[in-house]
Formats: C-alpha cells, sequence, structure tokens
C-alpha cells in the first residue's frame, strides 16, 4: 500500500505515511469493504495515522459512511482522489439523526485477519482504499434550492429590464424636456434680441430727429422759410406731422403776406413750394389770371375762388361776367328781409329789381368795377350799390343812401 502524497510504502490499515500525515483527516466509504482493513471485526476511523475504535461519529449520514474531519488536503491528490460515484454523496446535505437512529444505522466492519509476514507485505491493488475529494463543509440555499435561486434569478434579470425601460423612457422624456426648454430660451433671445434692435433704432431715430429738429429751428429763426420747407419735407418721416403742419402754414403765411404786398413773383415761390397744400393752387390760379387776364372760360375756376383776395374785383372787372353772377334772387334772410333780383329781359338785356335802401330815380342802369348806378346816362349816373363777391353763393351789397352792407345770399 502507498502513500497517496508522497507515493512511499505505507503499512495496511494506514492512509498516510507519518510525513504526509495531516492533523486530521476526513473520508467517505461507500461500505465496508472499502473501509481500511484494521483486523478488528468492527467500526473505526482513524486519527493521527493511527486506528482507534471511538464511538459512532455523530456527523455519520443515514447510509453508514464513515466521517472524520480534515483541516488540510493537497488540491492535487484531491483531484486525483476524486470519485465519481461518490461525488454526489459528498454534495448532499446530512439529514440530522436521533441517537437510535444512529445505533440502528451502524455499520461494523470486519475485518480479516493479516498473516504475519516478515519484510513489507505487497498489498493488492484491490484493497487500496478509496479515498473522495473533500466536500464542502455545509452548502448553503443556493446550492440545494435550485428553484428558489432560478426564481430570484427571473425577479432580478425582469427588475433591472424595468429599470432600464423606465431609464431610456425616462430618457427620450428628458431630451424633449430639454428641447422643448432650448426652443423656448431660443425664442426668449430672439425676442430680447429683436427689442434691443428696436430700441436701437429708436434711439437712432431720435438721434436724428434732434438734429432735424435744430437744422429746422435755426433756419426758421434765420427767416428762411423755403429752406425750411425743405428740411421739413426731408425729415418727413422723422418729424411728427404737427410740426410739419406747422412749417407748411408759416411758408402758407408768408405766401399771403407777400401776394398782399403785391409780391406776386415771391407768392407764387412759396405757393408753389407747398403745391396742394391747403389753398396754394387756388393763389397759383388767382395770380396766373390777374397776370394773363381772364375770359369766359376762366368763369366757372374764378367763381370758385372768388372769396380770395382780389378775385371778386377780377371777377366784376368784366361786365358779361358779373350779370351772370348777379343773376337770380338774393336775399337776405331776415326780418328785414331785403332783396336783389337780375334776371334777363326779352331783348337780351337784364332787368333789376330790389328793395333794398335806395334813391328814387328813373333811367337805366349802369354796372361798372361791381357798382350799380341808375341814371339817364352813364356819366351822370349816381351810385346805388356796390357788389363785393364773398363766395360763389354769397354777395355782399354797401348801399349808398344808408352807407350800411348788406349779405345776401343765392335763394
Amino acid at each position: 500500500m502507498k502513500c497517496p502524497s508522497c507515493g512511499r510504502e505505507i503499512p495496511q490499515g494506514q492512509n498516510w505515511c507519518r510525513m504526509c500525515q495531516p492533523e486530521s483527516w476526513e473520508g467517505f466509504y461507500e461500505n465496508e469493504k472499502e473501509a481500511p482493513q484494521t483486523g478488528k471485526g468492527n467500526r473505526h476511523v482513524w486519527e493521527d495515522g493511527k486506528d482507534v475504535l471511538p464511538e459512532r461519529p455523530e456527523n455519520s449520514n443515514s447510509d453508514g459512511m464513515w466521517l472524520a474531519r480534515l483541516e488540510w488536503v493537497d488540491p492535487k491528490k484531491q483531484k486525483e482522489a476524486y470519485n465519481p460515484v461518490l461525488q454526489p454523496l459528498a454534495l448532499a446535505r446530512p439529514v440530522p439523526m436521533t441517537e437510535e437512529e444512529r445505533r440502528e444505522t451502524a455499520v461494523v466492519v470486519e475485518e480479516p485477519a493479516v498473516p504475519e509476514v516478515r519484510g513489507t507485505p505487497e498489498v493488492p491493488k484491490e484493497q487500496e482504499p478509496v479515498i473522495s475529494y473533500l466536500p464542502p463543509k455545509e452548502p448553503g440555499i443556493f446550492l440545494t434550492n435550485r428553484k428558489v435561486v432560478m426564481a430570484l434569478g427571473c425577479v432580478l434579470a425582469l427588475t433591472l429590464a424595468g429599470a432600464w425601460i423606465g431609464w431610456v423612457l425616462g430618457g427620450r422624456q428628458t431630451a424633449g424636456e430639454y428641447e422643448d426648454q432650448m426652443s423656448g430660451l431660443t425664442r426668449e433671445l430672439e425676442d430680447v434680441r429683436e427689442e434691443a434692435e428696436a430700441l436701437q433704432s429708436e434711439r437712432d431715430k431720435l438721434a436724428e430727429e434732434q438734429e432735424a429738429l435744430l437744422s429746422l429751428s435755426e433756419t426758421l429763426a434765420a427767416g428762411d422759410e423755403l429752406e425750411a420747407l425743405e428740411l421739413a419735407d426731408a425729415y418727413s418721416d422723422l418729424l411728427p406731422g404737427d410740426l410739419l403742419s406747422g412749417v407748411r402754414g408759416r411758408v402758407y403765411e408768408a405766401g399771403k403776406a407777400s401776394y398782399l404786398n403785391g409780391d406776386k413773383n415771391q407768392a407764387e415761390e412759396y405757393f408753389s413750394a407747398l403745391g396742394d397744400w391747403s389753398r396754394s393752387a387756388d393763389y397759383l390760379d388767382l395770380i396766373r389770371m390777374e397776370r394773363d387776364g381772364v375770359d369766359e372760360s376762366d368763369y366757372d375756376r374764378l367763381v370758385e375762388i372768388v372769396d380770395l383776395p382780389n378775385a371778386s374785383a377780377l371777377l366784376f372787372a368784366d361786365e358779361d361776367m358779373s350779370l351772370t353772377y348777379l343773376e337770380g334772387e338774393w336775399e337776405t334772410g331776415t326780418l328785414d328781409d331785403y332783396y336783389f333780383k337780375m334776371v334777363k329781359n326779352d331783348e337780351g338785356g337784364h332787368t333789376a329789381s330790389y328793395n333794398l335802401p335806395s334813391f328814387d330815380l328813373e333811367g337805366y342802369f349802369y354796372l361798372e368795377d361791381g357798382v350799380y348806378a341808375v341814371g339817364t346816362e352813364k356819366e351822370t349816373a349816381v351810385d346805388y350799390f356796390r357788389f363785393t363777391a364773398a363766395g360763389k353763393n354769397d354777395l355782399e351789397v354797401y348801399c349808398y343812401k344808408d352807407g350800411q352792407t348788406y349779405t345776401l345770399h343765392r335763394a
């Protein structure tokens, strides 16, 4: 028989030589035949390589296999001593037994007597003990209850899968919220930028307005209305409307003043600069008629502007246009109820009737430059009335008899 560790020859009944013997050794034997032979017909274990006759071990299994403690086992020898038949037995959890069950299941190993021989006897190979590998001390739940382990594994896998799905969905939602927030911030930045640009534009506009106002005020202070008008037109987009109207009104008044003062050329220059503003065009037509003269084609236009200065004198300067204007019935429309009436007669002339204060004379009437006179001859005729056209349908009549002026309206 040889030592399983170093291969030295050892006596029958020993498992190790004295050099390789551990402090304690644990081995399993399937039956009494495979247990080491001691020559004593009863059960046994080994301690320190010697045979002893102890009580039945408390940690033996129900199959009567012997169990002893082993603190250290050489891994190489353990692998060589592995027995696939005993492997399932080594992994089985021992079932606690009562003392009575232990006695009933005790295995008594009878070993044949060994004849005395000189020298080292050869031990048949079939009598060498079978050494199993060292089993784990105490297998736990993860080795014995595989269903529980599998269930726990499934639960863990499902939990991890749910957590991963939640993380993915949460990540997508978070990404969407992040995009919304970024879009909102972008819109806010665009609004701020637009507001800043608008403020800068207003600031530039105000600066230009200040410059325009300064230039305009200096020009008006210098008395150059035409240049002021040019500046106002140039800054029409910057200056307020009432200021522009004020500048144009000042130029208009300057044109009227020039006209009344007899400076028709200067007045025409002012009114031409204003264009159609207010009655500038009417003054321009009046200046043209005064310069070029009037004819029948100018009657309607002259009647429209007859309220302007000198327009009435221009109208009554022509006898035919004067009679045409006076045709019809005029009345005061007051309690006095004065009237003046001019109609054409059958002879192609005109006949006048009235109840205004006048002299009681006989003869013909004569109309020249708006003065109505009565007499047998033009040179000796007495002035009765002086007509002034106040509008297309308004007539002012000065009566020489009482020195009063009456306003009549076309009936």
